[in-house]
């Protein structure tokens, strides 16, 4: 008489991104690839930058950033 073996269950791995904390880095002026400056108040987040200038909130994506000025 063989023993029944029953198969092992799959355990799946869940993937948990972590999600970054938004940094605010306060006003600053940044220089984009293409030219163009923006004044305002800065928030990074990921890998984009949200920038919020006169009420208007606008998101950068960091490959397109050439500098922040601190």
């Amino acid at each position: 008489m063989e023993p029944i073996i029953s198969p092992i269950p799959k355990v799946e791995k869940k993937i948990e991104s972590k999600k970054e904390e938004p940094i605010r880095l306060g006003d600053k002026t940044i220089k984009l690839k293409d030219g163009s400056e923006l004044k305002g108040n800065l928030i990074q987040y990921e890998d984009r930058y949200i920038i919020e200038i006169e009420g208007k909130k606008r998101v950068i994506l960091s490959k397109d950033v050439e500098s922040i000025s601190f």
